[in-house]
């Protein structure tokens, strides 16, 4: 009998329509489309159109900003995928006698369902000292290599070898520090291209974001729950159903 995958994908729609739409097509489109929110300030002063009349200000909602919590991450695998669209990746990184703070939020996500699935990493419910923090408890993360040199950033949730792999975000924060990273060579790798890399790629697949981030193997079987240096926030950004493509 032959198996299927159980794996699903899940990504935020580009133009907000709800339509399913090819990954090819959303590679150079999903992540630049995305609105960014800064949620920085909440005061906007307007000119009027007479200089008589006085300033109006108008105050837009400050977003809340908190760090993902145990119960944030107990969830099922599809339910948890889905629930991380719109969510913040947080990376303090600690560079000479500074702290920079990058920020990328997921517009892409993988979810692994465990010993069913044939494409995790878990499936059969094998357990190994390279995937056992896919056991470990909800908001754990996993972080493997690929390619040699290529990291892969995923989350354990609820269920045995059940986690959610991160594949592409929007740049929020540090592109500066995102686009030094991105633009180093890796290994014996020389950059293809000397043009400038765009926002848009910085993030845009699995290896790319943990390049741009800077999440390495030593961040594999961290807490992000309590994690300093790595951790998710949900910023109050409403993602409604018919905004995510699966």
């Amino acid at each position: 009998m032959k198996q299927t995958s159980l794996t699903s994908f899940f990504s935020i729609s580009p133009k907000s329509t709800g339509v399913k739409r090819k990954r090819e097509e959303l590679e150079e489109e999903k992540v630049s489309t995305v609105a960014v929110i800064s949620g920085e300030s909440n005061v906007e002063c307007v000119e009027s159109e007479s200089d008589a009349l006085p300033k109006q200000v108008s105050v837009k909602p400050k977003l809340t900003r908190r760090k993902l919590e145990f119960e944030d991450y107990d969830k099922e695998g599809i339910e948890f995928s889905k629930f991380l669209i719109g969510k913040y990746i947080i990376r303090l990184v600690k560079e000479d006698e500074r702290t920079i703070r990058v920020v990328g939020k997921i517009v892409e996500t993988e979810a692994y369902l465990g010993a069913p699935d044939k494409g995790a990493h878990s499936y059969k419910g094998v357990k190994s000292a390279k995937n056992s923090s896919m056991f470990e408890k909800p908001g754990t993360s996993y972080v493997y290599t690929i390619y040699r040199f290529n990291q892969c950033f995923n989350i354990s949730c609820r269920g045995d070898g059940v986690a959610t792999l991160i594949r592409a975000v929007e740049p929020i924060e540090g592109i500066q520090y995102m686009t030094k990273n991105r633009s180093a060579p890796r290994g014996n790798k020389q950059s293809k291209s000397s043009k400038p890399l765009k926002p848009v790629q910085l993030g845009s697949g699995p290896g790319k974001l943990c390049s741009a981030m800077s999440i390495g193997m030593e961040h594999n079987g961290i807490d992000l729950v309590t994690s300093e240096e790595l951790w998710v926030e949900d910023w109050g950004v409403d993602i409604k159903p018919s905004q995510i493509i699966e």
